[in-house]
């Protein structure tokens, strides 16, 4: 009868705790693919664990006795101070909040509220250590920086020497100023015009297909991911807008998953996808047809003429333009759902004495501060020092990027979005750090706020009505990120 009554705890406990999983959004990426196999396996599994332990006492008694451990392991982990006495810093490591961090948007937040700046976590079973302060956190990535490698993604296999922005220090410090030279010598005066009637045009687009359905509306970040790739492939690819190799790229982004993935059939998918750009620019390139002047490739193409042929280069150059893409695909959905939110800033933007240059440029910065930008992740290699905490070797490192911009000691009205904070105050990297904080930091920001400020400009140009929105969205793993609901939908009219 006790056996009886233990049995029914434990399986009442286990089950509470299952159902804290409804909260992960999952359930739409079990639908297809992997996920499909998994959820069968899974349910297959449970099903044939409850048929034998219901047929055969021993098992049941194992499986209730192996289940009442697990959960007092859980239970002892959890615990927000456990650890604290060895050094570790405080913050729970039980599965409940590799939920929370999924699904609650202000998680981070409230941890650094709850134990300060540096706390611990789990992230389904792996322990992370999370900073917020980019003073402390520089300290931690550059004075410790042997302590610390890479939390590399699975497409960094399929390179050698690994993708820039993983790349072990000593292959980056020979790799990373070959790049860094081609972004620097990108000539944004000889392609702004092209670049500017080509965002015009698909804008124009854009509210043709919106008014066409005005009860229904259109899902504008497909037509912001089609401008960036046109104005991408014209700074980064040397590819003039009317060329035809554009769509045959834009046939291959999407073999380039590059979130998630892993196994044979992905790496096939992803490396098919990688090995098709590259033959479109190569082949363009042997017929003798020059990227355009002041493009990134031709800066390559005359600082390495064996460009094509080193596949460290050609293969990370194509991985950057992919990562580019789907970055300021986010961020220009970001800058329309800040902008749909609080007009004050198109209007002003349409004021005949506003300095529409640079406010358009505060929009992009504060957007930046705001979202997109989230976090850094690291791997601990050997044990570190962060204040008096120490974090053990196998931990992950988050540096919480969105966090220290949300700091109301550093950013009065800090979730207000007000670009004008930019005009006020010149912020340091210790307070204002969107691109990272170390040696591989992005190089990106010349071309992320180039393109920004011409969005803005033309999108401004418009009037436009959200016909349906919905909750902010994000997948369920840790490092997806947050974004405006994709059920929304707007029309767009050209300002009379």
């Amino acid at each position: 009868m006790i056996w009886r009554g233990f049995e029914i705890v434990v399986l009442s406990l286990a089950f509470v705790q299952s159902l804290r999983l409804l909260k992960l959004p999952v359930w739409r990426e079990l639908r297809t693919g992997p996920g499909v196999l998994l959820a069968l396996i899974l349910s297959a599994g449970a099903v044939a664990v409850i048929w034998f332990s219901l047929r055969s006492p021993l098992l049941r008694y194992g499986v209730i006795s192996a289940t009442a451990l697990g959960l007092l392991l859980v239970h002892l982990r959890s615990r927000p101070y456990h650890g604290v006495k060895r050094g570790l810093p405080p913050g729970s490591l039980g599965f409940g909040v590799s939920l929370d961090a999924i699904t609650d948007r202000r998680f981070y937040r409230k941890q650094a509220e709850r134990f300060g700046p540096v706390f611990k976590m789990s992230q389904f079973g792996r322990p992370v250590a999370c900073i917020v302060g980019f003073d402390r956190a520089r300290r931690v990535l550059v004075d410790q920086s042997a302590h610390l490698s890479a939390a590399t993604l699975p497409y960094n296999r399929l390179i050698p020497k690994g993708s820039l922005r993983y790349m072990a220090r000593a292959d980056h410090r020979d790799v990373a100023p070959v790049f860094r030279a081609a972004f620097a010598g990108i000539d944004f005066a000889v392609c702004e015009e092209e670049i500017r009637a080509a965002f015009r045009n698909r804008l124009h687009h854009l509210s043709q297909c919106s008014l066409s359905r005005p009860n229904v509306g259109v899902y504008a970040r497909e037509h912001f991911n089609r401008l960036l790739l046109l104005a991408l492939a014209r700074v980064l690819l040397g590819l003039e807008m009317h060329r035809d190799e554009i769509d045959r790229i834009a046939e291959q982004i999407p073999k380039l998953e590059l979130g998630c993935g892993g196994g044979p059939l992905w790496r096939k998918r992803v490396e098919s996808g990688i090995e098709g750009l590259g033959s479109v620019l190569k082949t363009r390139w042997v017929a003798g047809d020059p990227p355009a002047a002041g493009s990134a490739l031709a800066v390559f193409l005359a600082s390495e003429p064996t460009f094509f042929e080193d596949p460290i280069l050609l293969k990370n150059f194509v991985l950057i333009f992919r990562i580019a893409l789907g970055d300021l695909t986010g961020l220009f959905d970001w800058i329309f759902k800040l902008l749909s939110d609080d007009r004050e800033w198109v209007y002003r933007m349409r004021s005949p004495d506003a300095e529409s240059t640079d406010l358009a440029r505060r929009i992009v910065m504060e957007t930046l501060r705001m979202e997109q930008s989230e976090y850094l992740y690291r791997k601990v290699v050997r044990p570190l020092k962060v204040d008096d905490f120490v974090i053990p070797a196998g931990w992950l490192l988050r540096v919480c990027v969105q966090e220290s911009h949300r700091r109301n000691d550093v950013f009065e009205n800090a979730d207000t979005f007000d670009p004008d904070r930019f005009a006020r105050s010149d912020y340091s990297w210790k307070e204002y750090s969107p691109f990272g904080l170390d040696s591989h930091a992005c190089m990106g920001v010349p071309i992320t706020h180039f393109a920004g400020r011409i969005f803005v400009e033309e999108l401004t140009r418009y009037d436009w009505t959200v016909v349906q929105d919905g909750p902010l969205e994000r997948g369920n793993r840790h490092r997806y990120h947050w974004r405006p609901a994709s059920s929304l939908r707007v029309t767009l009219r050209p300002v009379a």
